[in-house]
C-alpha cells in the first residue's frame, strides 16, 4: 500500500485507510489493557483496613503499589467502584485521599 502516487501526490484512500487502521489499534490496545487490569485485579487480595487514615501523601504519578494499597481500596469502596489498574480511579482516590489529608 503505497502512501504517496507516482507523482510524489498523498494517496488519499490509503492514507484513509492507515488511519481507519490506527483508530481500530487503538481501541483494541485499550480493550486488551482493559480485560487485563480486570484480571490483576481478581487476583488482588480483599483489603483489610479500609478507614480512612492519613498515608503522607505525596505529588507523584499513578503507581501499582498505590492501586494495590488500603487507602485506594477504602476511597474505591466509598465512591462503590470496583478496584481496578485504571488511572482514573487511582486520580479519583488520589484527590480524596489528598483532600481527607488537609482537612
Amino acid at each position: 500500500m503505497e502512501i504517496v502516487t507516482p507523482n510524489s501526490q498523498p494517496n488519499i484512500n490509503n492514507l484513509g485507510e492507515v488511519v481507519r487502521n490506527i483508530r481500530l489499534l487503538s481501541l483494541n490496545i485499550k480493550n486488551l489493557g482493559y480485560e487485563l487490569s480486570h484480571k490483576m485485579a481478581v487476583a488482588l487480595p480483599p483489603p483489610v483496613n479500609t478507614t480512612a487514615r492519613h498515608v503522607g501523601l505525596k505529588t507523584s504519578l499513578s503507581k501499582q503499589t498505590d492501586i494495590e494499597s488500603d487507602w485506594v481500596s477504602h476511597w474505591c469502596e466509598e465512591l462503590q467502584a470496583p478496584l481496578l489498574y485504571h488511572r482514573k480511579l487511582w486520580e479519583l482516590a488520589y484527590a480524596l485521599q489528598a483532600l481527607y489529608e488537609t482537612a
